[in-house]
């Protein structure tokens, strides 16, 4: 158990402090200037990294599980990178899709590093070979002018003391739910709940033209709430 322990701390410390990509988000236009943009890695330890960058088309599932699947839609340069001891370098990141989208389109920067050996560390019995990568997921969105979300609730069904609410952004422009206000109408009237009665929505990012649920345990005082909507 000591050494299991010894070798977390080690390891957690040891990623912390491999390199560091910026920024999370950026927002992409389909043409003119804010088509290419710009990235930018740093290594933060004395020793060389080797890290890679893909890009992913991103979408949700009804359940917020993310999908991801492989894409050339835009050119990353340089896509492999060896970074020197506290060096830090631009990656230049430019759309090749069409010049202009009626729908926001939603993407992620995978920056992996790659190939990475740890020390070996000694257990009582043996010593422990371990190789790791650390990754950074950033969030990119080619996004139409004048884009703007329109998030809607379209189900509430509450059972055995669950309520479950579907959400709708009809709109062509991603949502993230964090501060909005979810308030349920139902035989005793309207209801505006707290962050922390549906924590699960303050996590949610609805990208453009697409549905979620989540799941939140049913206050006392909500009886058969049927109907609702974001605010």
């Amino acid at each position: 158990m000591k050494a299991i322990l010894v070798l977390n701390v080690l390891l957690l410390s040891l990623m912390a402090n491999a390199f560091e990509f910026t920024p999370m988000e950026r927002e992409f236009s389909a043409s003119g200037t804010q088509s290419t943009q710009t990235f930018f890695l740093e290594n933060k330890t004395p020793n060389a990294v080797a890290i890679e960058l893909n890009m992913y088309k991103r979408a949700h599932a009804l359940n917020g599980k993310e999908i991801r699947t492989a894409t050339n839609d835009f050119f990353i340069f340089p896509k492999s990178v060896k970074l020197g001891p506290s060096e830090k370098r631009a990656i230049r990141v430019t759309w090749q899709g069409p010049a202009s989208v009626s729908t926001e389109l939603a993407y992620r920067l995978v920056a992996e590093q790659l190939n990475v050996n740890i020390s070996r560390v000694q257990s009582d019995r043996k010593g422990i070979d371990i190789k790791y990568t650390m990754t950074y997921v950033a969030s990119v969105y080619v996004t139409p002018d004048g884009g703007k979300s329109d998030v809607r609730v379209s189900q509430v069904d509450a059972r055995n003391g669950v309520v479950k609410v579907r959400v709708d952004n009809l709109g062509n422009k991603h949502k993230i739910l964090a501060g909005s206000k979810l308030v349920l109408n139902s035989a005793g009237g309207t209801r505006v709940l707290s962050d922390d009665q549906v924590p699960p929505m303050q996590k949610l990012n609805l990208l453009a033209r697409s549905s979620q649920y989540f799941l939140f345990r049913q206050p006392q005082n909500l009886k058969n709430p049927r109907s609702g909507e974001i605010r």
